[in-house]
This record gives C-alpha cells, structure tokens and sequence, in this order.
C-alpha cells in the first residue's frame, strides 16, 4: 500500500471515531434528575464496577465486555484523569485507567455539564450511566448522572 494510501486510510479512519463520538455526544433530552429516575426504575439495578475494571474488559475482549455491561445500568467510580471540551465545547470527563494513552471516558450530559467546572484532575467520582459504548477499544459512558 502507498504512503498517500495510507494517510488517506488513516485520515478516513479519524473521520469515522469523529463522527462516532459527535454522535454519541448528542444533547441530551432527559433533564439529569430524570435520567436517574429513569435508571433507579430499572428492573435491573446497576452494576458496581470501577473505572479500571471496565477498561480491562473492554481491553480483553471487546465483545464480552459489551454483552457484560453494554446496554445495563452502570455505577462507575474511578479518578478524574481529564476535564475537556468536545467539538461542540461541552464538557468531557475521562476517568483514569493504568493505560496512559487510554481511559474511560464520560460524554456530556446535563450532569456532567453541571459538575465539570468543579471537577480536577486526581478527584475521586462516581457515575450512574445508561450504559456503554466503545470507540477504538475505549469504554465510553452514556447517559451519567455524577453521583
């Protein structure tokens, strides 16, 4: 494969995790009170599981981990590793994994947009989420309410 082939391969590829994370960056319609009451509702109460425990599955075997914790009620705990901003500059919060290069991360939701000024690096938290997704092998929290 040329070099030209490859930057456009990699290029693509680039456009493809954007979109995926714009996507699952959506706002959100639920006001946060709701989407908690939403979750406690569930049949199912949601599973505890720390941060490192998630990357780990997800590390392992991305189809496992899915069907172990995909579309279930998540209490997720962990350390701040990040506080950013999307493309749309809402706030992002990445929690901490021994991968330095990957981590947990937490889109935006009306919660996470509440608390995210008063989050710093190293601060220990708690979400209760929708479920998860992965991009690139990344775990990555939906619909969190930060506990």
């Amino acid at each position: 494969m040329s070099k030209n082939a490859k930057v456009w391969l990699g290029a693509i590829a680039a456009l493809v995790v954007l979109f995926i994370i714009i996507g699952e960056s959506a706002p959100v319609v639920q006001p946060a009170e709701e989407k908690k009451a939403v979750v406690a509702e569930t049949a199912t109460p949601p599973t505890e599981v720390t941060a490192q425990e998630l990357f780990a599955a997800y590390d392992a075997n991305e189809a496992r981990a899915q069907q172990t914790y995909g579309n279930r009620p998540l209490r997720v705990s962990g350390v701040v590793s990040a506080v950013t901003l999307d493309l749309m500059d809402k706030p992002t919060v990445t929690l901490a994994t021994e991968n330095q290069f990957q981590s947990v991360t937490i889109l935006n939701s009306e919660s996470v947009e509440a608390r995210a000024a008063d989050l710093d690096k190293g601060d220990q938290i708690t979400a209760l989420c929708g479920g998860v997704s992965e991009v690139v092998g990344s775990p990555v929290l939906k619909e969190c309410v930060i506990e």
